[in-house]
C-alpha cells in the first residue's frame, strides 16, 4: 500500500491534491479520505482578458486577482477575463468548487466557473460586500480521476478572488482562508505575461 501511495505522488510532482489517501480497512477494503484541494488565486496557469493580479492585506497571499474598474465602459462588456488553474484529481468522485471572493457592491458580486469547458456556472449573486467569503458553484461536478482545468471568469469589474478550492467532501463548507495545498504557480519558462 505504501508503495502504491509513492508512486501515485511520484506520477502527479507539482499537482498533489492535498492528497487522497488510500487505508486498508478490516476484510481487505480501501476507504478514501476526503480531498481538500486549495491554490491561491494568484496561483493560476493563464490568463485573459482584463485580469491582473492586486495587492492587498486583507487576502490571504496578499494578492488576488481582479479585473480592474478602471477599464473603458465598452471593454468591460466585451472583455471577460479569467483565469485557469489545473488540478490532478486521484480518483473518481463528485466535486464542489469555492472560490474565496470579495464584491465592491450590487451590481459587481458575480463570476462564472467551469470546469474541462463544460457549461459556466455562476457563482455569488449574494449579498456580502466588501470582505472576503466562500461561495460555491451552484452544482456539484462529476470528475473522473486525472487532471482538470478550472476557469474562472470575471464578467464584473472590481470583483476579486483569493482563493480557489475544490472538494469531495460535499458536507464541509470553508470558513476561513486556508493554506494552499501546495505550489502551483507554472515554471518561469510558462509564466503567462
Amino acid at each position: 500500500m505504501r508503495g502504491q501511495r509513492r508512486r501515485i505522488l511520484g506520477m502527479m510532482p507539482g499537482l498533489v491534491v492535498g492528497l487522497a489517501v488510500v487505508a486498508a480497512v478490516a476484510g481487505g477494503q480501501t476507504r478514501t479520505q476526503k480531498i481538500k484541494w486549495v491554490t491561491e488565486a494568484e496561483a493560476y496557469w493563464g490568463t485573459s482578458g482584463s485580469v491582473g493580479l492586486v495587492s492587498e492585506q486583507a487576502a490571504s497571499g496578499h494578492l488576488s486577482v481582479e479585473a480592474p474598474i478602471a477599464l473603458p465602459r465598452e471593454e468591460r462588456q466585451t472583455i471577460p477575463g479569467s483565469a485557469a488553474y489545473r488540478v490532478a484529481l486521484p480518483h473518481d468522485a463528485t466535486y464542489r468548487i469555492w472560490a474565496l471572493c470579495w464584491w465592491p457592491g450590487n451590481s459587481c458580486n458575480s463570476y462564472l466557473l467551469t470546469v474541462d469547458e463544460a457549461e459556466p456556472q455562476v457563482i455569488g449573486r449574494d449579498g456580502t460586500y466588501g470582505k472576503y467569503h466562500w461561495l460555491q458553484a451552484c452544482q456539484a461536478y462529476n470528475l473522473a480521476a486525472g487532471e482538470h482545468t478550472i476557469e474562472l471568469i470575471n464578467l464584473e469589474p472590481g470583483c476579486r478572488a483569493d482563493q480557489i478550492l475544490i472538494t469531495d467532501d460535499l458536507r464541509w463548507t470553508p470558513v476561513r482562508a486556508m493554506p494552499p495545498s501546495g505550489e502551483w504557480r507554472r515554471p518561469e519558462a510558462e509564466a503567462p505575461d
